[in-house]
């Protein structure tokens, strides 16, 4: 019986094993939401796919069939009883606020959690609070009294972060005229937050890890080991499992990090708090009705963080001001930070092994068949055809019972490539591929539209993220405050962008 997320992969640590070549180490998660049984790729070499269609993310209906490298899942459900859900008992929890039921759950668990010293990994969208949730978690642990000491691992380059992290002996590398601590020394009996932990360089992660397993730190310069008694508090915007399966994080550092973790939910999935967050951010100034009702309704891509912004402009400006500001900087689509999927906007976050908030629990039966494909090794990714061939590719399946829980609808689904589009739908207005390629300044000409596809879709990710900060620094006359705030990210981020593609800021 599975009531949780979980990873489906070919890794010995992934919730499900799944011994095929052609299955990625962590390949896929499933997760049994609210409203169904939802798959999402984790990017996987081979893809994923329901019903013969590869798919990123998409609910999964009663007697669909997955099928992850040449492995074949079927599902099947059945109504289960409904789980308590705990709430907490006030609308506050430490410098945390909201009386949605979701943050009533979400402070419930932090409760639970804060008095362990078990590792704590918070996810959320850039401005949702990850901070205000780890400094909630150490003043209500039994570390409170000791030191919280903050990492902010995307504003430093390796060397620095090396050096800030570990600490350094006199004459360690130049400019080392002095002997200094640590960061995570200077947390000793305390919590060490780790903001952003995502941009820890993969070189510096086993050392990272170390000091996670042996509870020892070595500084630059010293050939010996401290010991050190802090409890990790991490945070990231990005989706650390893809990265696992990218092989840009490492797995093990990784699940040292999760022991415990935990979803912020972006402000869009807890409406009923933006009210009470007016009013506490207004600090006792008068706002309209009109106004925080208007408030109410923007899809707020920078979360809590742009909601106090444009509470403080209200408050410096006026409510006119502000909100003829607020009408054309949104559209009707609900963006995301970077490194983020998207949330369904009536899905609650999942905190880890906690109950799900919902009157709709049901259980399914995953069944399980390994075909080995006849058309080649292994780890060849599916042929990039119509949905029916690459389901034909595997015949149907002897099911082999696997207890999991959740129901749900299909949601639609990327078809493959080259696939015709659904009968009925709109057809395409997209420019051909050769116009968009035409329309970009330095274009990589020395990169086909083929070999290693990880090689590829970096030096295109790389091409889009310098055109996207050319423009954006154009557009705001290279000033970085507001690039960060259109983007919906950290401006430490876009420095570091900066740096990386030779723009002047």
């Amino acid at each position: 019986m599975i009531d949780r997320a979980m990873v489906v992969g070919a890794s010995a640590d992934a919730d499900l094993v799944i011994e095929d070549a052609a299955v990625s180490g962590f390949h896929a998660e499933l997760d049994p939401r609210d409203d169904g049984l939802w798959i999402r790729d984790l990017g996987s070499l081979n893809g994923t796919f329901v019903g013969g269609v590869r798919v990123r993310e998409t609910s999964v209906s009663s007697q669909a069939s997955i099928t992850i490298g040449g492995t074949v899942l079927q599902v099947d459900y059945e109504q289960g009883p409904s789980l308590p859900i705990e709430l907490w008992r006030t609308d506050t929890f430490h410098s945390l606020v909201g009386q949605s039921p979701i943050m009533r759950e979400l402070f419930a668990y932090l409760a639970r959690v804060s008095p362990s010293d078990a590792s704590v990994l918070i996810r959320g969208e850039t401005g949702t609070g990850k901070e205000l949730v780890a400094r909630s978690i150490h003043e209500s642990s039994l570390r409170s009294q000791g030191p919280f000491v903050v990492v902010d691992c995307a504003a430093l380059p390796e060397n620095l972060l090396d050096a800030e992290l570990f600490g350094h002996a006199k004459g360690a590398f130049t400019g080392a005229n002095t002997v200094r601590e640590g960061a995570i020394e200077s947390a000793n009996g305390g919590t060490v937050f780790l903001d952003e932990i995502g941009e820890v360089p993969l070189a510096m992660q086993p050392k990272l890890l170390r000091v996670l397993e042996q509870h020892t730190v070595r500084r630059l310069g010293e050939s010996h080991h401290r010991k050190v008694d802090v409890r990790f508090v991490s945070a990231t915007h990005r989706d650390l499992l893809a990265m696992v399966a990218q092989g840009r994080f490492r797995e093990d550092l990784y699940f040292r990090l999760a022991v415990l973790p935990v979803v912020v939910p972006a402000l869009r999935q807890r409406r009923e708090d933006i009210e009470l967050l007016v009013r506490y951010f207004a600090g006792g100034a008068e706002l309209s009705p009109a106004f925080v009702e208007e408030l109410s309704k923007m899809p707020w891509r920078g979360n809590v963080r742009e909601l106090r912004n444009a509470v403080e402009r209200a408050r410096a400006l006026g409510e006119a001001k502000v909100g003829a500001q607020l009408r054309p900087s949104f559209g009707a689509e609900t963006p995301t930070s970077v490194g983020r999927r998207r949330a369904p906007t009536q899905r609650p976050p999942a905190f880890g092994d906690m109950p799900r908030p919902s009157s709709m629990r049901s259980t399914s039966a995953l069944h399980e068949t390994t075909k080995k494909r006849e058309t080649g090794p292994q780890d060849a990714p599916p042929a990039a055809a119509a949905p029916a061939a690459a389901a034909a590719a595997v015949p149907a399946p002897a099911p082999v019972p696997v207890a999991v829980a959740g129901a749900g609808a299909l949601a639609s689904a990327m078809p493959l490539p080259g696939s015709a589009p659904p009968e009925g739908a709109a057809p395409s207005h997209a420019p051909p591929l050769t116009s968009v390629v035409q329309g970009l300044s330095g274009v990589p000409t020395g990169v086909p539209f083929e070999g290693d596809f990880r090689a590829f879709r970096e030096k295109w990710i790389e091409l889009g993220e310098r055109e996207y900060l050319k423009n954006m620094m154009a557009k705001h006359r290279d000033r970085v405050p507001a690039v960060s705030e259109e983007a919906g990210v950290n401006r430490t981020y876009i420095y570091r962008l900066i740096r990386k593609y030779g723009l002047q800021s």
